[in-house]
């Protein structure tokens, strides 16, 4: 096909390799900002989760040196404490599990406690075992698709007081 010396504009070939460099271009720039919005999510949900377990575990540790200065005794009490200490300081009121001493929160993706038949995000699980004079607190941060985001176990050894 030939041009006309003195047309001006672009060839239909000009115009469909332009379109499709264009169109890789924008298909990469949206990968890399999908990306970056995907780690910023995860970011986020570890912070979140990291941060739950770090006050979990403080409360925890008050709740035992309560539990001590009071010399009141059992896990139980200091599970008691514990929660009752969650509900006034982060807004959580896990509720307990069967049989054990552990409970667990609901949170949506706002990481605010949710009721157990709205859509959960998040999962937060306590546990406390006792053995002889050792308490182990256990806290784990889960995904509602059930991969863990952050888990921390303290023990406190607490002596003749428990």
């Amino acid at each position: 096909m030939k041009r006309n010396r003195g047309s001006k504009g672009f060839t239909i070939a000009e115009v469909v390799v332009s379109l499709a460099v264009i169109a890789i271009v924008s298909l990469a720039a949206t990968s890399v900002i999908l990306s970056g919005i995907r780690i910023q999510k995860n970011t986020r949900d570890k912070f979140y989760a990291v941060n739950l377990c770090e006050n979990a575990v403080e409360l925890f540790q008050a709740a035992v040196d309560d539990a001590v200065s009071k010399n009141t005794a059992g896990a139980e009490k200091v599970f008691e404490t514990l929660q009752s200490n969650m509900k006034d300081l982060l807004g959580l009121d896990p509720k307990p599990e069967a049989g054990a001493l552990s409970a667990s929160a609901l949170l949506d993706e706002n990481w605010e406690q949710t009721e157990s038949g709205a859509e959960e995000a998040y999962r937060c699980f306590l546990a406390l075992q006792e053995e002889e004079k050792k308490l182990t607190f256990t806290v784990e941060v889960t995904a509602a698709d059930g991969s863990e985001l952050y888990a921390m176990s303290y023990v406190s050894l607490t002596g003749g007081a428990m």
